[in-house]
């Protein structure tokens, strides 16, 4: 490529529009038109009615999901998942409708499988495994086969590695880290998920199980402070929450510098009121769960919190009901689950979820107290 190519296309890539430009301006023009110039005070209202209006036509079926949630085909139990909690979070009362276990029924294979004909897996089998929490029934419960689902944990577990892999040439190494699928990828997502799993069903602290966890996590904390998907990666809200929830499960928080850990938190919350993941990314209403379970967990409360009220309720809430990442975007079932469940604990009229679950905390009390004694 010639010096004159490369000066044109550095040219154009610098005039190109920053990605979500045009949302971020809504933000402050939204702010503009209340009036709203700091967070000293509260803003915004909580449209519950809303809300649940759109996610009990979802969850019984009398709204179609847009084509869009066809990417989601291999990972069907998440859709549950996000529904019920969320309705958990808007104090929804009525039960859950029953085709939901007919559904799950039909995708326990060990574990659960995110659609037919497919393996198990394991972020599909903690959602699974939360939408049961969610129901809270006997017949929910009976679904599950402790061993079998120990036995499937177990084989997700990597306890050995290649030595002579690309990976450990790098100092990366996947011992003790658990893949998603049978020679699927790894990564703090999938052991979380197993991690809680094991927890609700009562084995994560059996010493085959727990060995080497807390030892892998701790080497995915970054010099920023926050913790990676795997070693020498980017630290991350989300595989943050992960890998702290999991290290408080297994009572091995010591594990990481937890100091820098709350210096990394803190600078999650940016100027529009809401949390980003990463170092130099856009607010996304997401964060409200995965960056303030962090604060919850750790027991800090360093943020705004009427800032994180502000930029919700007043940024997004979609008219139709449901929750969007950003004002100008379309309203969908995982920011309509994680939003409100983060907000709640900045907002009375929410029910908080357990922290380490983002499942009701006495469902999750009942169904460890069932798994104990079966």
């Amino acid at each position: 490529m010639t010096n004159l190519m490369i000066a044109l296309c550095l040219f154009i890539n610098i005039m190109q529009p920053e990605p979500e430009q045009k949302n971020i301006d809504e933000i402050y023009k939204i702010y503009k038109e209340l009036s709203i110039t700091d967070f000293s005070s509260d803003h915004g209202i909580l449209k519950s009615d809303i809300h649940i209006n759109f996610l009990d036509k979802v969850l019984n079926g009398k709204k179609p999901l847009a084509n869009h949630y066809q990417r989601l085909e291999s990972g069907q139990p998440w859709l549950f998942f996000w529904t019920t909690t969320a309705l958990s979070v808007l104090n929804y009362k009525l039960p859950f409708p029953a085709y939901i276990l007919a559904y799950l029924k039909e995708m326990y294979n060990e574990g659960f499988q995110g659609s037919t004909y497919q393996l198990a897996h394991v972020a599909s089998t903690y959602a699974a495994i939360g939408c049961i929490v969610n129901i809270g029934t006997e017949e929910a419960f009976k679904l599950v086969d402790k061993k079998q689902m120990k036995s499937f944990l177990m084989k997700m577990k990597k306890t050995s590695v290649d030595e002579g892999s690309d990976m450990t040439k790098w100092n990366v190494s996947p011992k003790n880290a658990f893949e998603m699928h049978q020679n699927g990828e790894f990564d703090l997502r999938a052991l979380y998920c197993a991690v809680a799993v094991a927890d609700i069903l009562g084995f994560a602290n059996d010493a085959d199980f727990k060995e080497g966890i807390g030892d892998f996590i701790s080497s995915c904390q970054t010099y920023e402070g926050g913790i990676s998907c795997i070693q020498l990666a980017e630290a991350h809200a989300g595989y943050t929450y992960c890998g702290l929830s999991a290290l408080i499960l297994l009572g091995e928080l010591e594990k990481i510098n937890k100091e820098k850990l709350i210096e990394w938190y803190v600078n999650r919350q940016t100027k529009e009121g809401g949390f980003n993941g990463r170092i130099n990314k856009r607010v996304d209403a997401c964060y409200n769960f995965w960056v303030g379970s962090i604060g919850k967990l750790l027991g800090v409360d360093l943020i705004s919190a009427n800032g994180v009220r502000t930029y919700t309720l007043c940024c997004c809430q979609h008219a139709k009901g449901g929750f969007v990442d950003k004002p100008l975007k379309g309203n969908d079932l995982y920011h309509s689950c994680y939003a409100p469940s983060g907000l709640a604990y900045y907002h009375s009229e929410l029910i908080q979820m357990h922290p380490l679950f983002n499942m009701p905390a006495d469902k999750v009390e009942k169904a460890k107290k069932y798994f104990k004694s079966h």
